[in-house]
């Protein structure tokens, strides 16, 4: 009776294990099951037995588990190792396995973790879709930004360019004055001193010189605010199309 005891024991404690317990070999089979090893699969213990583990794994899990099957065959365990197995129905269960290796034997823990993961993917999902609000939200404020600077943008690019000609005609006018110097000279000699004295008071040459770097700074500043819009309305556009898609 004694010697029948830890087999009695083994097979109350598949029979009755919540987790799914199962003892198999290098050789890829399975030579014992629990209970639960088939009510969470649904194939009869036969067929779990009948054929190699590896048929019952998804093929996306394969190259992972065959690594781990490695690593039991070098004689380390293997803790927190999961991967899908198909039940008899086509579908997949999540298990979570711990799996020691002793005389030649692996002994097998896994749990169904199917619910959690599924759980932890909702929240993820959930997540995800708080983020595509947010960010649909912000291609519009953007898009509103864009629409609103673009208004005043076009109308300083519009003033730019009148002054850019305005300050090139005055330039030529001036260029014409200058010429004109020597004969205003003798024909109004106290008109020509009076402009004379006033372009030496506003330092005509300065003003000159310096109103063109003025503009020239100015246009470039101007290119670059141009630039940001285009880039907002670039991000409105890129925002609409991921959440098209």
């Amino acid at each position: 009776m004694m010697a029948s005891r830890p087999d009695t024991d083994l097979d109350r404690l598949l029979e009755m294990s919540i987790d799914l317990l199962g003892i198999g070999d290098a050789s890829g089979r399975l030579h014992r099951v629990s209970r639960s090893f088939v009510r969470t699969l649904g194939h009869s213990e036969v067929e779990l037995l009948a054929r190699p583990w590896a048929e019952w794994v998804h093929p996306d899990d394969m190259a992972a588990t065959v690594a781990a099957a490695e690593e039991l065959g070098r004689g380390a365990a293997v803790i927190g190792f999961t991967n899908r197995w198909r039940c008899a129905d086509g579908s997949y269960r999540w298990l979570d396995w711990l799996v020691s290796p002793h005389d030649g034997l692996w002994y097998a823990v896994a749990r169904d973790v199917t619910e959690r993961r599924s759980e932890v993917g909702g929240m993820a999902a959930q997540g995800r879709s708080v983020q595509t609000a947010k960010l649909a939200a912000l291609g519009q404020m953007v898009a509103v930004v864009a629409h609103e600077i673009d208004d005043p943008l076009s109308l300083v690019a519009n003033n730019m360019a009148v002054l850019e000609r305005d300050l090139g005609l005055m330039n030529d006018l001036l260029a014409l004055h200058a010429e004109a110097v020597p004969a205003l000279d003798a024909a109004a000699p106290e008109l020509a001193a009076r402009i004379r004295a006033a372009a030496e008071d506003m330092d005509l040459a300065y003003v000159q010189q310096n109103l063109a770097k003025v503009l020239a700074r100015s246009r470039d500043g101007l290119e670059r605010i141009q630039q940001r819009v285009e880039d907002l309305r670039d991000f409105a556009r890129l925002d609409e199309g991921e959440r098209q898609h």
